[in-house]
């Protein structure tokens, strides 16, 4: 963040039990820094910020003088919970973007799935990546048992992501059972999540005899020093908005095998040119799909695709869109 922009924290720093609670318990408090503060522009960034940043609006006596953005930056669309979640979900998303002034997606695709529900126009901005970063940082050295030498003779893949249920590490790991048969590949998994979470991977690792195949990395300030050194990166999610952390392997230039969620893999690959697309929630089809990739050479598509995931063009998309809005603000009715 430039030095010249101010950060102003609202609400309490206290520690919640989750997510949610902490973001109603400072509902209050937003909303009277808003009416405090009068913007002429109020962003959310996410999408379990925007129930909360509407409430927090209307509470701050200033909505209808400020223009309200969303970013959309996950897919509604998930697998399994039932008949009643698959019903209750389109209720729940058109909730959460309704009355918006404008709402952005971080790829058409999403952008498609929010404007299927009545929304009008939803404009797309991906997110974008820092590609002289991630190139820097790529290059930096990394020590691993699984990259020595004397490893080697199997592949080495890399995952990374939130170790929680939206990201299919359980998958993953089973599908390394089935990819045995052919390779005894290992696996580096990159992020971090609740002990009770990560206990369950470790749990099904070892269920499967592939403790000594995995190593649980946590969050790593340097994320890209590992996965340039590795064979492959693996995406097992069951949802998605649009994977950072693919476009990210593409800069590193690994071969990537990718569920096809909803939403936004599907596109960051084009369609299968730059990755293999699976199943999702299907370990077996994963397994194969590794075992194409390795056995594919796609080194002058990927190479083609960096160009267009440089953050610059969407750091520009974003300073045209919030110039309009401020002006839109000002021709308000104050």
């Amino acid at each position: 963040m430039p030095g010249n922009v101010p950060v102003v924290q609202v609400g309490s720093s206290a520690a919640m039990p989750n997510r949610a609670i902490d973001l109603v318990q400072n509902i209050r408090f937003l909303g009277s820094e808003i009416g405090k503060r009068k913007p002429a522009v109020f962003l959310s960034g996410g999408n379990h910020m925007h129930l909360p940043a509407k409430f927090a609006s209307l509470l701050s006596g200033h909505r209808q003088r400020m223009r309200l953005g969303l970013r959309a930056s996950n897919s509604s669309v998930r697998t399994g919970g039932g008949r009643l979640a698959g019903l209750s979900r389109p209720t729940l998303t058109k909730l959460k973007y309704d009355n918006a002034d404008f709402v952005v997606a971080v790829s058409k695709e999403l952008a498609t799935e929010i404007g299927q529900i009545g929304l009008g126009d939803v404009q797309c901005i991906p997110n974008g990546v820092d590609v002289a970063r991630v190139r820097r940082m790529a290059a930096e050295p990394f020590v691993h048992p699984f990259l020595t030498e004397k490893n080697r003779s199997q592949p080495v893949l890399v995952a990374m992501g939130r170790i929680a249920h939206q990201k299919g590490f359980d998958v993953l790991i089973r599908s390394l059972a089935w990819l045995k048969v052919k390779y005894k590949a290992k696996l580096l998994v990159i992020g971090h999540g609740s002990a009770k979470n990560v206990d369950r991977l470790r749990a099904l690792a070892s269920k499967l005899n592939l403790s000594d195949s995995i190593d649980f990395l946590d969050y790593q300030a340097n994320p890209f020093a590992i996965m340039s050194k590795a064979d492959m990166f693996v995406s097992a999610s069951r949802w998605e908005g649009a994977s950072n952390a693919l476009n990210e392997a593409l800069i590193c230039g690994l071969p990537i095998v990718a569920t096809d969620c909803p939403a936004g893999v599907r596109e960051a690959l084009e369609g299968g040119k730059l990755g293999t697309l699976v199943p999702v929630d299907d370990p077996r089809a994963l397994a194969r799909g590794i075992i194409a990739e390795l056995e594919m050479d796609r080194g002058l598509a990927l190479a083609s695709a960096v160009n267009r995931l440089d953050i610059s063009f969407s750091l520009s998309s974003w300073v045209d869109l919030l110039a309009r809005e401020v002006r839109l603000a000002d021709d308000q009715p104050k």
